[in-house]
């Protein structure tokens, strides 16, 4: 249907084997691209605070990954988004097995203040790596002009599960219209199924989150999967450095 899609894996599913032929590293490449960003290694981040910060957003792009930062999360909501971190691991810790839900729901019911949310984002566009935020489908008009403002470069629309309209509150978000408003390349997802892959194909997304949790509709082993067109790495037979055409968008699971 003039789409293309290359599948991508989870690490779990990655196996290097001896086989008739072998190749020098320098021989393969695992470089990928997704719309005008280049990356060195088929590294994408899920967008959660216990594993992008600031900190390690940049540590990630300077290997040659995309860490994508969590629009909504602590680091949005709290000055001290490290010390709110060190009291979750306390809590987790701690005899009460509930601790740790109880004081999550707690640090997430604190408002967003964009003005935090720019200097986190500040710190990773002053490194000079590529920055990537996640906002959910229910906020993503809100927060999207404040994201762009702080520099977001490629945006990241992801919520348990979406498709091509998201209805909640107030108007429903129109992922083609929104999409096509936007000069930055959008990621969408997750789905489990190839009518709403193709849906989200359809919207222009740059790429498209297939999986969505630990059940038997997701792709994956995981409690997550993330997909857009890049290639993954291959040890049979090796490629040279990958690329990708910034339109279509094609769908592929990790």
């Amino acid at each position: 249907m003039g789409r293309e899609a290359r599948r991508s894996y989870d690490l779990s599913q990655i196996e290097i084997v001896p086989s008739r032929r072998t190749r020098s590293s320098r021989e393969v490449s695992t470089a990928w691209q997704l719309d005008a960003y280049h990356f060195d290694i088929p590294l994408v981040t899920h967008p959660t605070d216990a594993i992008v910060s600031p900190a390690s957003a940049v540590r990630i792009g300077r290997l040659g990954g995309l860490a994508v930062l969590n629009a909504e999360g602590l680091w949005a909501r709290h000055a001290d988004a490290d010390g709110a971190m060190e009291r979750v691991l306390d809590a987790a810790a701690s005899d009460d097995p509930n601790a740790a839900v109880r004081l999550l729901q707690e640090l997430h019911a604190a408002p967003i203040q964009p003005a935090l949310l720019a200097e986190a984002l500040k710190t990773v566009r002053e490194a000079g790596v590529t920055v990537a935020a996640r906002v959910s489908p229910q906020r993503a008009r809100e927060m999207t002009p404040d994201l762009l403002a702080a520099g977001v470069e490629i945006l990241v629309v992801q919520g348990t599960i979406i498709s091509a309209e998201h209805v909640s509150d107030g108007e429903p978000l129109n992922l083609k219209a929104f999409i096509n408003s936007l000069d930055v390349p959008v990621v969408a997802g997750g789905v489990g199924d190839y009518r709403t892959a193709m849906h989200l194909m359809r919207t222009g997304a740059a790429g498209v989150i297939v999986g969505y949790g630990e059940s038997s509709a997701t792709t994956t082993e995981t409690c997550s999967a993330s997909a857009s067109r890049w290639p993954p790495p291959s040890s049979t037979p090796p490629r040279p450095a990958a690329t990708t055409s910034t339109r279509p968008a094609a769908a592929t699971s990790t």
